[in-house]
């Protein structure tokens, strides 16, 4: 499996996580049973695996290990079925541990919550000195995986945040490094220093991937087995072994045949069969299954343990975190951690938080609109600063710059200059082709300035473009006008190497025409804003260009059914801002509302009301463009973040191949 599939199995598992551990919380409250909660997140997590990857056929998925919700002094692997069950009553400190994989690339989050019909009032006491240390272990542990700190480092940082709260580390939880198929890897290590078991001397490289568990207990962190019995089971794959007993080799079978490398519960396996049930006893000291013991702090009174988890890569610049941190519970503890002290200055370091990568690769940033101006008047500050802002934290990572005329062009590898992420493309828009005509040196000189801005910025242009036919608009240019003018671009397209940006309205079959008679004269290309029948882009799809979504392409039914029957692996995305939002008339707006994205557009104002952290209403804008994922995603019955991912892909094996970028 090559390193960006496995990349984004990673991301994808991680918000999956992310999700039903928000939905998993919801339901922490009294009177709620834990298996029921635990059950739920269970079907969450395969529910969501489900729909993921569905093009890769049969490859394993779901839960990585089952869904836990261990309460107050329990630590860990409380997962109980009907016959051992637990309610929770007001005030239980309830920690809920998710997982999932997909193709084994697995990612793991746990939260502490409280049980409580009063959910405005702070906790305090050993709740909150627990739960506070938990969570800030757990914070200063994910700022510690970075290449060359080092294992020492982190246990003992983390006894520090548990000391500091008066609470311990509890035992047997551990930092494990994860691969695919791996659920604990070399460099795993306990966290809860031993003098007994010395931590391994090693530090962390650039690549390894990590499930932090930050498990703290308000005693002394001391486990010991608990009454209740294991539910938890994991195969031993490498060991072998003759059972003698018929039930034993009947369980084992079963068991090989339904599970792989991941923990799973027993009693989904023996269901209803004493005869299973009795085979359980043989396997284990055979070796071949090995539960996970419920485990508990032995000291009793005024205990609680608090648990957080985070899965995280290891950089080169540092943390990337993979599951989110939520919101620290509503707590009020008498400690707090000085910002000069040790951990105080490990929890300032910067920690970044990983995000699905999009490439907007359409954006008219050269309109004057993103500087304020409206036909010609200033109507509030400039505030491109703030739209890019807005565009990173949703994810766009870079943004093709559209040139649409020679001015327009310069424009776009200037601020392709001035920001990282951007690139340009060079080109005439066909309704622009008579300034070409019009031009002090004719249409030669035009197109020699064109390509003599591609040659001096090659470190920046990614295409020829925005360049094609428009019949829509044929009073801009006249139909012999853009004809002419869109042949002299195969010939940038061919003296450069460059792919083509390309645009096509209501042209008849010219388009598709003159596109097959020129198209051994350029590597490949994009037909941007697409609102074609389902004919034209099936000619286009045998052209072998990609073709690009935005609004505008999604108006209509019809356009949605269109759409639908493009392959992920042609597509392309953008917003084409200004221009071409999802309007509430857009057929597409009715998916936007039943989506259950992570990402909310922020708010948009009039712009005589303009504020630096609004939209502007009329005026779109690069991070709308996760509308667009979204309905696409919905489309094509995929989740956001594996969408996201391909097409980023996409964009960059025709765009960005030959360009030196930072955007991986």
């Amino acid at each position: 499996m090559d390193i960006q599939n496995s990349d984004s199995k990673y991301r994808t598992a991680a918000a999956i996580v992310d999700q039903v551990l928000k939905q998993a919380l919801v339901v922490v409250v009294p009177g709620m049973s834990v298996a029921a909660i635990c059950s739920y997140a269970d079907q969450l997590v395969e529910a969501n695996c489900a729909v993921v990857f569905r093009k890769e056929g049969s490859i394993e998925r779901g839960v990585a290990f089952p869904t836990t919700v261990s309460v107050n002094r329990i630590i860990q692997n409380y997962t109980p079925g009907p016959d051992d069950d637990y309610v929770l009553r007001e005030g239980d400190v309830a920690k809920i541990d998710v997982s999932a994989h997909i193709d084994g690339c697995m990612a793991a989050a746990a939260h502490t919550a409280v049980a409580t019909n009063a959910p405005g009032t702070a906790v305090t006491g050993r709740r909150a000195d627990a739960i506070s240390a938990a969570y800030y272990a757990c914070e200063v542990a994910v700022r510690m995986i970075r290449p060359g700190q080092s294992a020492r480092n982190v246990v003992k940082a983390l006894g520090l945040v548990a000391s500091g709260f008066g609470c311990a580390v509890a035992a047997d939880t551990y930092t494990c490094q994860i691969d695919r198929f791996v659920v604990s890897g070399k460099n795993t290590f306990a966290n809860r220093f031993d003098p007994d078991m010395p931590v391994p001397d090693f530090t962390f490289e650039t690549g390894e991937t990590y499930t932090i568990d930050c498990t703290i207990s308000s005693g002394n962190g001391v486990a010991r087995e608990s009454a209740h019995s294991p539910t938890v089971f994991q195969r031993d794959v490498s060991r072998q072994h003759s059972l003698k007993l018929r039930t034993s080799r009947t369980l084992f079978s079963e068991v090989c045949r339904r599970y792989s490398v991941f923990p799973f519960l027993m009693r989904d396996a023996v269901g209803d069969s004493a005869a299973l049930k009795a085979g359980i006893s043989e396997c284990v000291r055979s070796q071949l299954l090995a539960p996970f013991a419920v485990t508990m702090d032995k000291e009793h009174g005024d205990t609680y343990v608090a648990q957080f988890k985070a899965t995280v890569s290891c950089h080169y610049s540092g943390p990337v975190r993979l599951t989110r941190a939520l919101p620290m519970p509503n707590v009020e503890s008498a400690t707090v951690i000085p910002p000069m002290s040790e951990v105080g200055q490990i929890l300032a370091l910067e920690c970044e938080q990983a995000t699905m990568k999009i490439i907007d690769i359409g954006a008219n940033l050269t309109d004057p609109v993103f500087r304020g101006r409206y036909r010609g008047k200033q109507a509030h500050a400039d505030d491109l600063a703030q739209i890019l802002a807005r565009a990173r934290a949703a994810g766009v990572v870079g943004m093709m710059v559209t040139g649409g005329s020679l001015k327009e062009s310069a424009a776009a590898i200037q601020l392709s200059r001035e920001h990282a992420g951007l690139f340009a493309t060079v080109g005439c828009h066909p309704t622009r082709t008579g300034e070409a005509d019009a031009h002090s040196g004719g249409a030669d000189a035009y197109f020699g300035a064109l390509r003599e801005l591609i040659d001096a910025n090659r470190d920046v242009v990614v295409a020829v473009g925005e360049c094609g036919l428009d019949y829509d608009r044929l009073h801009f240019a006249g139909k012999d006008v853009q004809l002419r003018h869109f042949e002299r671009q195969f010939e940038l397209a061919e003296a450069t190497g460059l792919p083509m940006f390309l645009h096509s309205r209501n042209t008849g079959g010219d388009f598709e025409r003159i596109v097959r008679a020129h198209r051994g004269r350029f590597s490949g290309g994009v037909v941007h804003s697409f609102t074609g029948t389902a004919d034209e882009a099936r000619q286009l799809l045998e052209l072998g260009l990609y073709i690009g979504i935005n609004g505008c392409s999604l108006k209509t039914a019809e356009n949605l059914a269109v759409t639908r029957t493009i392959p992920i692996e042609r597509l392309m995305i953008e917003t084409d801002c200004p221009y071409c939002e999802i309007r509430r008339t857009h057929a597409s707006h009715a998916l936007l509302e039943q989506a259950d994205s992570a990402w909310t557009a922020p708010d948009a104002k009039r712009k005589e009301r303009w504020a630096s952290d609004s939209m502007v209403k009329s005026r779109n804008e690069p991070c709308t463009i996760r509308q667009v994922l979204s309905v696409l995603a919905q489309l094509h019955g995929v989740g956001e973040e594996e969408l996201a991912a391909r097409l980023f892909e996409n964009t960059r094996a025709v765009f960005l191949a030959g360009v030196k970028h930072e955007l991986d």
